[in-house]
């Protein structure tokens, strides 16, 4: 025997149906949705970031200090922003070019004079601006 549905009925259960859908799929959604927001949100904090110290190391009045602003900017790669690292050809490029160069470091340690030289400083500041382009 089969059931006899009135139109209202029909209307009615196809109304829940779909508000079951909607609730269903606002919560999946909603979760992705949320999920992928925080993850743009970190991703911009750490384009922030990123951009900050660069310009901390370009406009470094002291051509010393210069080194302890990449030791900084290595700190950051290392530990805030690693998929920096390890998605990016320039960026692993710039890493082991300037902020895991063990001679900055020891410049760094000991403000040692003479390393930084203008050559050595618009090398610097042009592998920066690469960095800079990055999206």
């Amino acid at each position: 025997m089969f059931l006899e549905w009135t139109a209202a009925q029909t209307d009615k259960l196809l109304a829940t149906a779909l508000d079951l859908a909607k609730v269903a799929f606002g919560a999946i959604f909603g979760a992705k949705f949320t999920q992928w927001q925080k993850g743009r949100e970190s991703r911009i904090a750490q384009e922030h970031s990123l951009r900050k110290l660069i310009l901390r190391v370009k406009v470094q009045p002291v051509a010393n200090d210069i080194a302890g602003e990449l030791l900084k900017l290595r700190s950051f790669l290392l530990d805030e922003a690693p998929e920096l690292l390890l998605h990016s050809e320039r960026h692993q490029e710039f890493f082991r070019k300037w902020a895991n160069n063990p001679t900055i470091s020891l410049v760094a340690e000991t403000r040692a004079t003479g390393f930084w030289t203008r050559e050595k400083i618009e090398e610097l500041h042009r592998d920066l601006d690469a960095l800079e382009t990055l999206k």
